[in-house]
């Protein structure tokens, strides 16, 4: 099994890396990021030069952000997997492009523009169409999450990652699918949805 470096927002805070973190977990993960920061926060470094100072403050900042990355889901996965180049799939066209929701989404703009908003067709195709998209994203975030319930937190430890570049590259795919149909559903709502079409 191939075992990679842990990315930077793990070494920050000293934990183990991970991709799943329960409730009584982040208690333990905020715990230590109180220590952290009493330890990085330029107030309480008294006497310090402008360079201490300026390190401190950085130090701070990131540790920050760092912390932010680890207790959001969504940005935990997308910071492991940033960079991650998913290989192609031989004979196969990638998961993550719907060709059958982007059909209907064509469709369904070309029946507002012949039809207007309020024809029964549209709105049951429009309706059809959210119902669709929101039980795929539903489907491809749980896939995503269940994928990511493989490597729990584990508190503090080594920078070595428990994952291999396999499952980092199927995590990056599923979260290419999560992307691209993020943006399909916030495209329908602003263009397709209830109020842009009322």
């Amino acid at each position: 099994m191939t075992r990679i470096l842990a990315p930077r927002p793990f070494s920050t805070l000293g934990v183990k890396p991970f991709l799943h973190i329960d409730e009584s977990q982040r208690e333990t993960l905020q715990r230590e990021y109180f220590r952290l920061s009493r330890k990085f926060h330029p107030d309480l470094a008294t006497g310090l030069g402008d360079d201490e100072r300026a390190l401190l403050e950085g130090a701070s900042a990131q540790l920050n952000a760092d912390y932010a990355r680890l207790k959001d889901p969504w940005k935990l996965l997308e910071s492991v997997v940033h960079g991650v180049r998913v290989p192609a799939r031989e004979g196969k066209q990638s998961t993550r492009v719907h060709p059958e929701i982007a059909a209907d989404y064509f469709e369904l703009q070309e029946l507002l523009a012949d039809e207007g908003p309020l024809s029964p067709a549209y709105q049951a195709k429009r309706a059809a169409l959210r119902a669709q998209l929101t039980a795929k994203l539903t489907e491809v975030q749980e896939r995503a999450l269940t994928l990511s319930r493989r490597f729990p937190f584990q508190g503090a430890g080594d920078a070595k990652a428990p994952w291999t570049e396999r499952d980092l590259a199927s995590l990056a795919d599923i979260l290419n699918e999560v992307r691209y149909l993020t943006s399909l559903d916030r495209d329908f709502e602003s263009k397709l949805g209830e109020r842009a079409s009322a």
